[in-house]
């Protein structure tokens, strides 16, 4: 399985696309990092920017996920790709033990 996320940070034209992964592994029934990726890359291509204008049924953001699982988690680093998989990934594990 592969954690992977994306961010923008903001809807500028060219801007720069921050991009982490983990590749994770069900291992003695726990969850194991395998591997982690982070790049920074420069977009070729501009902002759609109607996809700000599509309205999204409500899922719950990282941070109410967290925070339903009693996971530690800092707004200052919200929106990091790596923060970002990294709670993902212990979502998942919080997950894993409710099931």
């Amino acid at each position: 399985m592969i954690i992977l996320d994306f961010e923008t940070n903001s809807p500028n034209e060219h801007d720069v696309i921050e991009v982490a992964a983990a590749k994770i592994e069900l291992k003695d029934d726990e969850y194991v990092i395998k591997d982690m990726f982070h790049r920074y890359y420069l977009s070729r291509y501009p902002v759609n920017r109607y996809s700000y204008e599509v309205p999204l049924n409500k899922n719950p953001k990282l941070n109410e996920t967290c925070k339903f699982y009693q996971i530690d988690f800092d707004e200052d680093c919200y929106h990091s790709a790596t923060y970002d998989v990294s709670k993902t990934y212990e979502i998942l594990k919080a997950m894993k033990k409710r099931s």
